[in-house]
């Protein structure tokens, strides 16, 4: 089996599985409709709607420290790899007999 014809099977077994489970969310959500009542049913449905907002804000949340922390560790390499060529700069000069003295170029 080639990986193409693996990616189809596994995306055809995904998506029957979303199908089997809003098809038992919905009779769920019938049966629990039946049992509460109209009042109680209502309250259960925005208690799950409040949960559901709540837990999107903090998937915002999470989402936007994990792009800063990504931000950070990117600026961190910037910095090293910068740092590292001034290193070999200052290194090649060293070489050359260039010395940086009170900021100018001098032969050594």
């Amino acid at each position: 089996m080639n990986s193409i014809q693996r990616i189809a099977k596994n995306t055809a077994a995904l998506f029957a599985a979303q199908v089997v489970v809003a098809i038992i969310s919905l009779a769920l959500s019938i049966f629990i409709a039946q049992k509460l009542g109209d009042v109680v049913f209502g309250k259960y449905l925005f208690a799950l709607a409040f949960t559901t907002i709540f837990a999107m804000v903090l998937d915002m949340i999470r989402c936007g420290f994990e792009k800063l922390r990504m931000i950070f560790q990117h600026a961190q390499k910037v910095y090293y790899a910068a740092d590292k060529i001034m290193l070999e700069r200052k290194d090649k000069n060293d070489a050359e007999g260039i010395y940086h003295r009170n900021d100018k170029l001098t032969a050594g």
